[in-house]
């Protein structure tokens, strides 16, 4: 950058190398002097000892390297799990979490302190940093994004005609703090299954059924609910 002066680069093969900088200083149009300096860079294949890494939702890799993504429903209190390696070359871990460029949380210790449960202001994106051996030279960091959905709770109610062997008809009672729910999974529990919000379903025999609803909403957050169903309805009466 020929204003700031800086010089940013990867290396795509090993060796040595030489970066000379020269700065030439002016005042009122006069150059007044210049100054070079030379810099050496060795490039080395190293094998990585020390992977800082979290337990995450979603991992995105791009040119910066990797972010781990963390998605929680509901929750604003969070155990954040550490997953660096190896355990035998790491010593101590440092966790700092961010609420749009203001530190909120720190957390700093040896390996027995390797998680962290932190509680969040609220619904909202907090990024942060995982840094395994601080300080060390062998080190490394995990950056990571934790984004905190409003919850979201599965219900459903059901009925049938208890003197015909007719359909159950199942009503969704599920809601979400998010702005809508999207999405419908029924399992029926006899190998059938639906994916609208009101199903009605016919079995073909007797007993008790376990039921399944997963919904989700516009945030892709999931909630579950398994519910045991008695389907005994009365047969058709004999005169």
């Amino acid at each position: 950058d020929p204003l700031t002066g800086i010089i940013e680069g990867v290396p795509e093969f090993t060796g040595q190398f030489v970066v000379a900088v020269c700065v030439e200083e002016f005042r009122n149009g006069v150059s007044l002097g210049k100054i070079r300096r030379d810099f050496q860079f060795n490039v080395l294949a190293c094998n990585k000892q020390v992977d800082a890494a979290v337990e995450a939702t979603e991992i995105i890799e791009d040119a910066t390297g990797l972010t781990f993504v963390i998605k929680s429903c509901g929750d604003t209190t969070l155990l954040l799990e550490n997953m660096s390696t190896d355990e035998a070359f790491i010593t101590t871990y440092d966790w700092e979490f961010y609420n749009e460029g203001d530190l909120f949380f720190t957390q700093s210790g040896d390996v027995s302190e390797a998680n962290a449960m932190v509680t969040f202001p609220g619904t909202g994106t907090y990024n942060g940093l995982l840094i395994a051996n601080k300080g060390i030279d062998c080190a490394d960091t995990a950056s990571f994004l934790v984004n905190m959905f409003p919850g979201i709770d599965a219900d459903y109610e059901f009925a049938y005609d208890t003197c015909v062997a007719g359909p159950v008809a199942f009503v969704d009672q599920s809601s979400t703090e998010a702005d809508v729910l999207v999405g419908w999974e029924w399992l029926f529990g006899d190998g059938e299954n639906a994916i609208i919000q009101n199903p009605s379903h016919v079995y073909q025999t007797p007993g008790e059924k376990d039921v399944m609803l997963i919904v989700e909403d516009n945030n892709e957050c999931e909630d579950t609910l398994v519910q045991v169903i008695s389907y005994f309805p009365a047969p058709a009466t004999i005169v």
